[in-house]
């Protein structure tokens, strides 16, 4: 039997963006959500409860590094991943509830090994 591939929740602003990012990532995963702020984002992760939220490093109405600090807070296994525009946004990352974080140059394989890592553990 064929396990349902990880659910993911994408998180930006830009709703090109957030497209892109789907179409980049669906048959890989199933892509149960997408928020285009933090508040947002915070309410679908607890109503869907992904595997994986994939969040852009500069957010309206809450910062992402408060909705990762957030979301583990309430959901320790929540892999959360970060997409930076610049790389100082990755320097705070671990102390801030972020798993991973990625340049948004980022390739698809290195997008995919980075937030599927941990999820077979």
């Amino acid at each position: 039997m064929v396990s349902p591939p990880p659910t993911l929740l994408i998180v930006d602003e830009h709703a090109a963006m957030r497209a892109g990012l789907r179409a980049l990532l669906t048959g890989v995963w199933a892509i149960v959500g997408m928020a285009a702020d933090g508040a947002e984002a915070l309410y679908r992760a607890g109503q869907l409860r992904p595997q994986v939220v994939l969040l852009a490093s500069r957010l309206p109405t809450v910062e992402s590094q408060t909705v990762a600090q957030a979301i583990k807070a309430c959901r320790p296994e929540t892999r959360t991943v970060l997409l930076a525009l610049y790389p100082h946004e990755c320097m705070a990352t671990p102390s801030a509830g972020v798993d991973v974080c990625l340049l948004k140059g980022c390739s698809r394989q290195e997008l995919l090994a980075a937030i599927g890592l941990g999820l077979t553990e």
